[in-house]
């Protein structure tokens, strides 16, 4: 796992400011995902919401290809695609041409009937040999910390340091919740479970639902401000939070215990930025504690 993260973090460092250039300059950047591209966007979209003083919007290819670029004029668009949804992507690159708008597209190699539409946009391409979704997920990170409107504060400098070494931090991490990963695996291979996650922990829960499926298991998500005051129907429910937000656990773990549930949390206890990525990391491991 440490490898892996060390090598999609040297390829991220490197095309970070290529990403951060091409947001720097807009107040108003469209956050754009098709397929599994969605984890890292919402990455990208709560850092910059966190730390910067921009107000991005975040929305899948097919809002932003019908709803949103033949309605507007002069949008910068940054889009995440990593596996699958190349229908969607198709149509928004060809949108986002016909109409004029600027866009950079972030994602591996692309198929070949999509080799002409991409020509005409900005790219960054991920190597093959890295893991698509954490390589962009780190690179999402790293853009954001670049764009912090403080970047002398003590967090933004804190931040920093951390976004420049998450790969050091892999092997103390894993062996801190190595207990709570075993845990969840357990709750998650009896197949009556349910998964609730607040804002700053979508990404890693549906990166997880995306892992589970494969293996048999069926994943169902639910936003933890939905079902704190009615939990949701499982005899365990696996609740992924960071430490700014577990609080919100409280009531649902009260009531659940009143209905016979139990509640396993998976808390990650850094900067609610950071705590994004470090969740991607905590689930790839996760998964591969999963009966197949």
């Amino acid at each position: 796992m440490k490898r892996s993260v060390e090598e999609a973090e040297a390829w991220a460092q490197q095309v970070a400011s290529s990403l951060a250039d091409f947001l720097a300059g807009v107040e108003a950047p469209l956050i754009a995902y098709s397929g599994q591209g969605y984890v890292a966007s919402t990455v990208l979209y709560w850092g910059l919401t966190i730390l910067s003083r921009k107000t991005p919007l975040h929305l899948d290819g097919e809002a932003v290809a019908y709803h949103l670029a033949p309605y507007r004029e002069g949008l910068r668009i940054a889009v995440f695609s990593a596996t699958g949804a190349e229908n969607t992507l198709f149509r928004l690159l060809d949108t986002a041409r016909l109409t004029g708008h600027r866009l950079l597209l972030v994602s591996p190699k692309p198929p070949e009937n999509l080799g002409h539409k991409v020509e005409h946009h900005q790219r960054i391409e991920v190597p093959q040999d890295l893991d698509p979704l954490l390589a962009e997920a780190l690179l999402a990170l790293k853009t954001a910390v670049r764009l912090s409107a403080s970047p002398g504060s003590m967090r933004s400098s804190r931040l920093r340091v951390e976004a420049d070494d998450i790969a050091g931090a892999v092997p103390e991490l894993l062996e801190i919740y190595r207990g709570k990963l075993r845990e969840l695996a357990e709750a998650l291979g009896e197949g009556d479970a349910a998964v609730v996650y607040t804002p700053l922990m979508e990404a890693p829960a549906l990166l997880l639902r995306d892992l589970a499926e494969p293996r048999g298991l069926r994943v169902r998500l639910y936003k933890l401000q939905s079902v704190a005051h009615r939990p949701p129907p499982a005899r365990r429910i696996v609740a992924l939070t960071t430490s700014v937000e577990s609080f919100i656990v409280r009531e649902l773990r009260m009531r659940a215990l009143q209905t016979g549930s139990s509640v396993e949390e998976l808390e990650i206890r850094t900067d609610p930025v950071s705590a994004q990525v470090y969740g991607i990391i905590l689930v790839e491991a996760l998964s591969m504690l999963l009966k197949k």
